[in-house]
C-alpha cells in the first residue's frame, strides 16, 4: 500500500529503534495454558513502547525533550507538539490481545491475526510471512516481535461471546490500470470497522493454474484499502484476482467482550494481460 514518504520513513526508523534499543529473552517456555479472552498492555510496557516511539520521531521535533516523551505516555500530544506533522502517536486503548480457539489477534492500531502453536518448549504465532514468539507467566502474556518484548495482563472481567460473526465482503471497489504501457493494476475501496477488521487477503490464480495462491495481506490506511499489482505479478492471458476480508478474535466495547469473526466471501476479478495492449480488469459477478 502506498503511504507518504514521511510515513514510510517513520515506520522504517521506528523498526530500527526497536531493534537497537530493546532486547528479549530467548527462553519462551510456556508455563500455563493460554486462556481465551482479552489481554491489555501493562503500565511498564506502555511506558517503554511510548518512549521508543518518541525516540523514533525525535529528529522531527525541534524542541524534543522529556516533556514531549511524557505527553506521548499520557496521550496528550497535539499537532503543535509534532511540528505540524500528523505522526499518529500510539494509543493505549488500541494495545491489546484477543484470544479465541488457537487464534490470537494482536492490536497496536493495526490488527494482525495469528494461529498459534506449540513446538517443543516454545509458543509461536504464525500469519502470512510473519511469526511471533510468546510466553505466559501468571496471566501475563509476553509477545516477542521485532526484537521487542511487550507484556499484556489478562482481564478476567472481559466476557467471551459465543456468537460467531461473518464479515461482509469488500464492496464498492474502484479499479483502474495505469503506468507506462498500462503495466499496473490498482484496486481501491473504503472500509469500516465492521468489514475491515483484520486486513484483506489478496489471492491470485495465474493463467493456466488451477489453484489460487495467497499473494499478500493488505491493511487499511486511514480506513482505505489500496492494492497494487505489477504486470510481473501475472502472466499473459486471463488471470484471476480475489479479495476477502479476514476474520479473527476481536475486542469490542459496550459490553467489553471478545467475539470471533470469520472470513467473508470473495470478490473476484479478471486481470487480462496482453503483451501488446497492457492490462485490462473486469469484475466477475
Amino acid at each position: 500500500m502506498r503511504k507518504s514518504n514521511i510515513f514510510s520513513k517513520l515506520t522504517y526508523l521506528f523498526s530500527l529503534v526497536l531493534i537497537l534499543t530493546t532486547s528479549c529473552s530467548g527462553n519462551t517456555t510456556p508455563g500455563e495454558t493460554i486462556k481465551n479472552g482479552a489481554y491489555f498492555i501493562t503500565d511498564e510496557s506502555w511506558d517503554n513502547y511510548s518512549r521508543i516511539w518518541a525516540e523514533s520521531v525525535k529528529h522531527l521535533i525541534p524542541d524534543y525533550n522529556d516533556d514531549f516523551v511524557q505527553k506521548v505516555i499520557n496521550e496528550t500530544i497535539t499537532i503543535e507538539d509534532t511540528n505540524g506533522i500528523n505522526l499518529l502517536p500510539p494509543r493505549r486503548k488500541l494495545m491489546w490481545v484477543a484470544v479465541i480457539d488457537k487464534q490470537m489477534t494482536i492490536s497496536d492500531g493495526q490488527r494482525k491475526v495469528y494461529h498459534f502453536i506449540r513446538e517443543n518448549d516454545k509458543y509461536y504465532g504464525e500469519t502470512f510471512n510473519e511469526t511471533v514468539e510468546f510466553k505466559l507467566n501468571n496471566d501475563i502474556l509476553k509477545i516477542i516481535n521485532n526484537n521487542m518484548e511487550t507484556e499484556y495482563y489478562y482481564d478476567s472481567s472481559c466476557m467471551i461471546s459465543d456468537d460467531v460473526l461473518k464479515l461482509d465482503k469488500p464492496k464498492n471497489i474502484e479499479y483502474s490500470c495505469g503506468g507506462e504501457g498500462l503495466n499496473y493494476a490498482f484496486f481501491k475501496w473504503d472500509c469500516t470497522m465492521d468489514d475491515g477488521l483484520f486486513g484483506v487477503g489478496v489471492e491470485i490464480r495465474k493463467n493456466g493454474q488451477e489453484e489460487f495462491v495467497l499473494n499478500k495481506i493488505e491493511y487499511p490506511y486511514h480506513n482505505t484499502y489500496v492494492v497494487q499489482f505489477e504486470r510481473s505479478d501475472f502472466i499473459e492471458g486471463t488471470n484471476m484476482v480475489r479479495f476477502r476480508n479476514l476474520g479473527g478474535p476481536n475486542l469490542t466495547n459496550n459490553p467489553l467482550q471478545v467475539s470471533k469473526f470469520i472470513d467473508s466471501e470473495y470478490v473476484l476479478y479478471e486481470v487480462i494481460v496482453d503483451n501488446n495492449d497492457g492490462v485490462l480488469i473486469n469484475e466477475v459477478e
